[in-house]
């Protein structure tokens, strides 16, 4: 029994499969469809012919076969997270389910999912042509989704005369091969072809029936398909164009502007292919084969995808914090393939180390966490796809929000009475960077070496005498120099010699020292 086709609209009702059934004298006759898939709804109709061609079809009845009873499910044990299910049946429903288990047993079963395995596709396209005043040659494309490596095509063949089925025949061929030239066949017989692909599971679908016959004049005609090709950069490809015709016909090869192809780096093989060593960006585009005799003319046009790394990401500061900085881009080029992540590489503009971050394909925006507050930072970001990474971005800079403490004015700062210095260390503003610590200094005029007080609100109880002269108080802020405040002690004077105003504008190198000078008591 045939495969059977898919009916092309040649001549008959597109889109059926037609089965032959001799006619009955009664006019009046039945037919049993076999090789339907199970609980599938088929449209159906019934055409007659004779010896001066097909009539108008029926119309179309739908039926549904029957469904399948339940199959007993085979049990996959696997400890790992993931799996693959195989020797399964092409276009199939499977349902899944997934449970664990202990020593103890079985727990409990997943809620079942619903998938279904693919189909093996057919060939992509069928042409038959005249070869000669005897044989037809039957050219194919390769399926686009194959399910599967190709192991072999079947191309069959049924000869009409008088619009009955006179012959059938069929012939198994090799993956390599896409067309076959069929010999001895005689005039007035029409014939029908059509093609199927087999994988390491079966035969496919069926490519729509063709039509042809022999005739006295053979025109020129192709047999090659132009379809899309796709190439890396620097790779080579090789775009066939078979043909045929009698006499031998003339065969050129154009780009999409008109231009006559020849040189470097375009050959042209004896067979007519064009092959394209080198292929750069530049060479992406249409290339037309076009061929012509006394009996006829024919082309072809293949479209040439050039795949390169993609453009470089147009990168900007979208939105900053003392501690993150969130990134927005866009890639104007994906180098003709899915772009599949990017790389943000990132370091402190200061001499630091670069460090790097992956991010998923189809993000257009970033925050980069855990960085130093009031800190510079330099940013560089590149995509990557199937044939490798592109250009990095300019290199962006940026700043993380802070900046050194605010110094508080003297009076909100220093508290004083007859034998205390209180110092409200909240006075200080963390200007953005959370102050992590505080030191305060302090000494008698007769001492060379400084006391430190460590940490929070400190009241310096019975310190103050006619001999302490000054305070020091060291502001350590988080990844930034420490800001230091001192003053000369004569407080309870409380008249100051340097004016204390809150300018931070000094360009001075003390700018973080401002010292307040008191008289003596």
């Amino acid at each position: 029994m045939h495969a059977q086709p898919n009916r092309s609209t040649l001549g008959r009702a597109g889109g059926y499969n037609f089965t032959t059934v001799s006619a009955k004298s009664s006019g009046s006759g039945a037919a049993l469809l076999t090789g339907l898939k199970k609980y599938r709804k088929y449209g159906v109709v019934v055409q007659a012919f004779n010896e001066k061609g097909p009539g108008p079809t029926s119309s179309e009845v739908i039926a549904q076969t029957l469904e399948d009873g339940h199959i007993e499910a085979e049990t996959k044990v696997t400890s790992e997270i993931n799996t693959e299910l195989h020797g399964l049946q092409k276009y199939s429903n499977y349902s899944i389910q997934v449970w664990a288990y202990t020593q103890i047993g079985d727990g409990v079963k997943s809620n079942p999912i619903f998938c279904v395995t693919d189909e093996d596709d057919a060939p992509d396209n069928i042409k038959v042509v005249a070869g000669s005043t005897n044989s037809l040659v039957v050219g194919w494309l390769t399926p686009s989704r194959p399910n599967g490596r190709i192991t072999s095509y079947t191309v069959y063949q049924r000869t009409l005369e008088g619009g009955r089925e006179k012959d059938s025949n069929k012939r198994r061929l090799p993956p390599t091969q896409t067309h076959y030239e069929v010999h001895d066949l005689l005039k007035g017989e029409a014939h029908e072809f059509w093609v199927t692909a087999f994988t390491r599971i079966g035969e496919g679908q069926s490519t729509p029936v063709v039509y042809a016959t022999v005739t006295t004049r053979v025109p020129a005609a192709i047999i090659s398909f132009g379809h899309t090709m796709s190439v890396r950069r620097r790779g080579s490809v090789q775009m066939p164009c078979l043909a045929v015709g009698i006499p031998l016909p003339e065969r050129h090869w154009f780009n999409v502007e008109g231009i006559h192809l020849s040189g470097d780096p375009f050959t042209i093989q004896s067979d007519g292919t064009l092959h394209i060593i080198e292929v750069q960006r530049q060479h992406q585009g249409n290339y037309t084969c076009s061929i012509s005799n006394a009996n006829g003319s024919d082309q072809i046009t293949y479209f040439l995808r050039v795949l390169v790394a993609p453009s470089a990401p147009v990168v900007r500061v979208a939105a900053t914090s003392s501690d993150w900085l969130q990134l927005q881009w866009s890639t104007t080029d994906n180098g003709g393939s899915a772009i599949r992540g990017y790389f943000l590489n990132f370091r402190k503009e200061e001499g630091g180390e670069w460090e790097e971050r992956a991010i998923q394909r189809d993000a257009t925006f970033f925050r980069l966490h855990k960085l130093d507050c009031g800190t510079q930072y330099q940013l560089q970001m590149m995509a990557y796809n199937a044939v490798g990474s592109g250009s990095p971005s300019s290199v962006v800079i940026a700043h993380t929000d802070g900046d050194i403490p605010i110094k508080p004015t003297y009076l909100d700062f220093i508290e004083v009475n007859t034998s205390n210095i209180t110092l409200r260390l909240k006075a200080w503003g963390d200007n953005g960077c959370p102050i992590i610590s505080y030191s305060i200094e302090y000494k008698e005029s007769s001492q060379q070496d400084w006391l430190t007080e460590h940490q929070g609100t400190k009241t310096l109880l019975n310190r103050i005498d006619r001999d302490l002269r000054s305070i020091l108080v060291i502001i350590v802020h988080k990844h930034r120099l420490p800001h230091m405040f001192t003053g000369l002690d004569a407080l309870r004077r409380g008249r100051a010699l340097v004016d204390d105003d809150d300018d931070d504008d000094d360009d001075d190198d003390d700018d973080d020292l401002d010292e307040c000078c008191f008289n003596d008591l």
